[in-house]
């Protein structure tokens, strides 16, 4: 828990009230050790607050009388301790003057000095308003009205503050014992600093009956006697510009994000050091609910194209990779719609060859395999045009052969069958000619006879009938000469 520390200081000697500063808290300061001097146990700083006095008294040059430094407050709200230190103004070996004995109304030149031990009337009192109404509540200090022979080791007490008006001594009313701790120390006779502490500061009772944790507190402080006259000193009632932060106090807003609010004693409320909510990944909106604390959101990476993939890398954020629309199918054409996304259209196998079949096959893409214009008849010569498709033309037989007779069977195709020149006639010769076709020829009955008579008929073909050489004349002998024919001899 950090601690403050509060001054109240007189700057030379003009007559001003001090002003209250209130500096950033950067480190805690350690509650202050006594050794009796003042500025330095409660050194200006970070959580300082220096008031100086008023020199309106004592009226005589310094040193004639109580004569106060400044004040110094710092409180540690771990605790709940305020501790007190009062410095003196320091003019030398020189004692100072206590107050003024004689009570002739000149304590700058007394007949005899009157130690600064607090006994007989001197008093001092440390007062606190805690509601800032100028109306104190807490008083510490050493008490006008005391026994006899008592001084500021034995009559140190804290109490409530019954009312005076400035610059009279304060009155001490009810003892507040859980307030009032060790006597104030010093290590100087002449030039005393005083330095004590005030324990369960918060639970006094002038504060408990306002126990709000945050308030502006006021300070006045008197040193003097009640016939000192002119040789007392006051620091007039003065308070703090910001609310101090007593303990037990919660400092905090309500919002995680800015860190946890200290408590800084007199310096109140400090901003406790920002959540830092960055978690060094780029896929992730940083953020931090005041209640909840740092927020870590995933970043939406989308492109707005459903063309591409979106993601995200934790060091460099988002990035987009195409998508692959290859479906595997080499029968479509892959595509990608900026809106839609992968789709796929079947491809078209045309070639346009009607002399084709096309067709798609899903791994190798379009077939152009040719198709069968075989229609089975062996008498149609079989052809394809890549306009129209098959074409069955009838096949010509003619094997330009008057001597065979041309005909096409399906099965088998042209069949070339040997023409019948038989005229039926035994007279003629029948051959055929391969260009004029049949030829008939009579046939020669000559037999090379003369002695027969050559003729033919047309059922039995050649006769060689023997010649009659019989002239009728018995005076010849008639005969027949192969060679010459009939010859007649006389006889």
């Amino acid at each position: 828990m950090r601690t403050s520390t509060f001054f109240l200081r007189k700057f030379g000697q003009i007559a001003a009230l001090g002003t209250i500063a209130l500096l950033p808290v950067l480190q805690a300061i350690a509650a202050p050790t006594f050794t009796g001097h003042v500025p330095t146990d409660f050194p200006a700083g970070d959580n300082t607050l220096i008031v100086g006095d008023i020199d309106g008294l004592p009226l005589e040059p310094t040193g004639s009388g109580w004569d106060m430094k400044d004040l110094r407050l710092h409180y540690d709200a771990a605790t709940d301790t305020m501790y007190v230190g009062i410095s003196m103004i320091d003019v030398g070996p020189t004692p100072t003057i206590a107050g003024d004995p004689e009570n002739d109304g000149d304590a700058g030149s007394p007949l005899e000095t009157d130690a600064p031990d607090f006994g007989g009337t001197e008093t001092f009192g440390v007062r606190f308003d805690f509601n800032n109404d100028s109306t104190y509540d807490l008083l510490c200090g050493v008490p006008s009205a005391k026994a006899e022979g008592t001084s500021m080791q034995t009559a140190f007490t804290c109490a409530t503050d019954l009312f005076s008006f400035v610059p009279l001594p304060p009155i001490f009313g009810i003892p507040l014992a859980a307030q009032t701790g060790a006597p104030p120390t010093t290590t100087s006779a002449a030039w005393p600093h005083l330095e004590f502490a005030i324990p369960n500061f918060s639970a006094a009772p002038g504060n408990s009956a306002d126990p709000e944790c945050l308030k502006k507190i006021r300070v006045a402080v008197f040193m003097g006697s009640i016939q000192d006259g002119p040789g007392e000193d006051w620091l007039p009632g003065q308070a703090g510009t910001k609310p101090m932060c007593f303990a037990g106090c919660s400092c905090s807003d309500g919002n995680v994000c800015n860190g946890d609010e200290v408590c800084n004693g007199i310096a109140g409320c400090s901003g406790g050091t920002a959540l830092n909510c960055d978690d060094g990944n780029a896929c992730t909106i940083d953020a931090c609910d005041p209640k909840l604390g740092c927020v870590h959101t995933y970043v939406t990476c989308d492109d707005g194209d459903a063309c591409t993939a979106d993601a995200c890398d934790p060091k460099s954020g988002c990035f987009v990779i195409p998508l692959d629309c290859n479906d595997g199918d080499a029968c479509t054409e892959d595509s990608c719609d900026y809106a839609l996304g992968c789709y796929a259209i079947l491809v078209v196998c045309d070639d346009s060859n009607a002399c084709t079949s096309d067709s798609c096959d899903p791994k190798v893409g379009c077939q152009f395999a040719p198709i069968s214009c075989d229609d089975n008849n062996a008498c149609t010569a079989d052809s394809c045009d890549p306009s129209s498709g098959c074409k069955n033309d009838t096949i010509s037989c003619d094997d330009n052969n008057k001597c065979t007779t041309d005909s096409c069977d399906k099965e088998s195709g042209c069949k070339y069958e040997t023409v019948s020149c038989d005229d039926s006639n035994a007279c003629t010769a029948d051959s055929c000619d391969p260009k004029t076709g049949c030829v008939y020829e009579n046939i020669s009955c000559d037999d090379n006879n003369a002695c027969t008579k050559d003729s033919c008929d047309a059922d039995s073909g050649c006769k060689n009938d023997m010649i009659s050489c019989d002239d009728n004349n018995a005076c010849t002998k008639d005969s027949c000469d192969k060679e010459t024919g009939c010859t007649y001899e006389k006889i």
